[in-house]
């Protein structure tokens, strides 16, 4: 018997991820019939309790925080993210480790054989995430955290019931899908939060809040405010009038929010502070991720907000007072929002936009057209073939930034190693 080319079964599926999102809203109004469909496969397991994480920025970095303190606690803890770097494996983990090729055979080809009997046709994502759940049943997680791919309402994550649904800063982003203004979006990104279950935020902006708020009162869920985090290196969740103190896994600003978000899930869920050993179970590469085998220090992020590329450009200047920028995004983006806050960044001694051949990301030379009109300020443009070249030609400090697509090309081309900022 030969083995499921599950590789060539997913390449053969509708990416709306790789294409265009807004043909999925167009063409899955609901997410009802894929619903029906994980039942038809017992999914996802109700042995198993998922925690579900969204907004517009951290929710890959607060779903790996929760999954470590799960994992560190000594459950069995599964964690789905997106996108991923160099391996579709890496979206689903199971434990410390992703998901090796034996398991995404088993669970890609249980979900192809029921795609198939039930003539339901899976989008490229749904069917990850019918593998994702498939995995953490085929591999008895207790727990697993879930980060939504995108919005909320719609999204194939959604179709799992979460009792903790965790919310993000919720900014302008995916516009053409999610609508035009933080209200929209927020509406969108709400539906993760269940009847009778728990719901923690970040700040947010007034209109993303009140939208928030009105769900939450409409559905019964309870919704709390988490924040904003202590500047030292230690904090407290309260939760239920608990107030749990806790060490924080890193200096950076933003990541201890998306820290203490997880502190606040994890007391939620256990009633206690996380085990003092969690950092040492966290993994979430392309977040302020310091790369470490270059001339000079590089850090890699994928901040693609305008607010996130303002706080990466801010930890930068204060880091090492000056250096050069690499930087590219994808077309559905705030541009002349991330442009103007580059402009605005006086530390930035060379900005260097990225010419990338993924056909949602903006051109180079576009680039260059729109940030000289805006600023007047010299920039180049370079094709990943030259990223090594501008890595190693000098010792000074380099921020690649924008898209997990340039982060993964860079790290590719330039086959660096990375480690935690």
């Amino acid at each position: 018997m030969c083995a499921f080319d599950w590789r060539a079964y997913l390449d053969g599926l509708v990416n709306y991820e790789a294409h265009r999102a807004a043909d999925y809203a167009r063409e899955r109004p609901s997410l009802e019939p894929y619903r029906k469909f994980l039942v038809t496969l017992e999914l996802p397991s109700p042995d198993t309790t998922y925690v579900i994480v969204g907004g517009s920025k951290g929710k890959g970095t607060t779903a790996a925080y929760l999954h470590a303190m799960i994992i560190a606690r000594g459950e069995s803890c599964g964690l789905y993210t997106s996108p991923s770097f160099f391996d579709v494996s890496e979206r689903i983990r199971i434990g410390i480790s992703d998901a090796d090729s034996t398991l995404m055979e088993r669970a890609l080809q249980t979900v192809a054989d029921a795609a198939s009997k039930t003539k339901y046709r899976l989008s490229w994502f749904e069917a990850m995430t019918a593998a994702a759940f498939e995995a953490f049943k085929l591999s008895a997680c207790r727990y697993a955290v879930l980060e939504v791919g995108l919005g909320g309402r719609l999204d194939a994550t959604n179709a799992a019931d979460c009792p903790v649904a965790l919310f993000g800063p919720i900014q302008l982003e995916h516009t053409t899908v999610l609508g035009d203004t933080l209200s929209l979006i927020a509406e969108e990104k709400a539906a993760i939060m269940r009847r009778g279950g728990r719901a923690f935020s970040l700040p947010q902006q007034p209109d993303a809040e009140a939208v928030l708020r009105k769900h939450a009162r409409k559905i019964g869920c309870d919704y709390s405010i988490v924040g904003p985090s202590e500047s030292s290196g230690s904090g407290r969740a309260e939760v239920d009038s608990g107030r749990f103190e806790f060490d924080y896994a890193s200096d950076v600003p933003v990541l201890k929010d998306d820290n203490l978000l997880a502190v606040s899930a994890y007391a939620a869920l256990f009633g206690k502070a996380p085990p003092k050993t969690y950092a040492g179970f966290f993994r979430m590469p392309g977040r302020y991720q310091l790369v470490s085998s270059l001339p000079g220090p590089v850090i890699l992020d994928v901040a693609h907000t305008s607010p996130s590329l303002t706080a990466l450009l801010d930890y930068c200047t204060n880091k090492w007072g000056t250096f050069r920028l690499l930087f590219a995004c994808l077309s559905d983006k705030d541009i002349e929002g991330m442009l103007r806050r580059v402009s605005d960044c006086r530390a930035i001694s060379e900005v260097t936009f990225a010419d990338l051949s993924d056909k949602r990301a903006v051109p180079g030379g576009q680039f260059r057209a729109r940030f000289s009109a805006l600023s007047g300020r010299p920039c180049s443009v370079l094709r990943p073939d030259d990223f090594r070249t501008l890595a190693t030609r000098n010792a000074s400090p380099l921020l690649v930034t924008g898209s997990f697509r340039l982060i993964a090309e860079f790290a590719r081309r330039v086959d660096c190693a990375v480690a935690d900022a």
